[in-house]
């Protein structure tokens, strides 16, 4: 898992989080978010936009109480987003990923996977 990103690109969560889970460029999520958004900012997304794009990049997700270490998730705290994958935290400010077992309190968590 990699966040692919320009030198000098200013990162949100959830579009860095998003492009880490599909592999894509930032600058591609980014820009299909302002389809979602028009004018509103990027710097406050509500998660449904965020599975919303998960949906278009054809990956299915599902709620889940607690994380595994094994799989991938996308998970939102009160005001923040990342990515847990196979025991590995990333997000915006670790996006080479951070072997962790001290986890943020975390209040809404989805598992991630390519559909089939």
């Amino acid at each position: 898992m990699k966040l692919l990103r320009s030198i000098g690109n200013t990162t949100f969560c959830v579009p860095a989080a998003v492009a880490l889970i599909t592999g894509e460029h930032l600058d591609t999520i980014e820009n299909e978010l302002r389809e979602f958004l028009g004018d509103e900012p990027i710097s406050c997304i509500y998660y449904p936009i965020a599975l919303a794009l998960l949906r278009k990049h054809n990956f299915v997700y599902q709620t889940v109480r607690r994380l595994t270490r094994s799989g991938t998730f996308l998970c939102f705290t009160k005001n923040h987003a990342f990515v847990y994958h196979d025991g590995v935290y990333f997000d915006n400010s670790c996006p080479n990923g951070w072997h962790t077992h001290d986890m943020p309190r975390t209040k809404l968590m989805f598992k991630v996977e390519k559909a089939q």
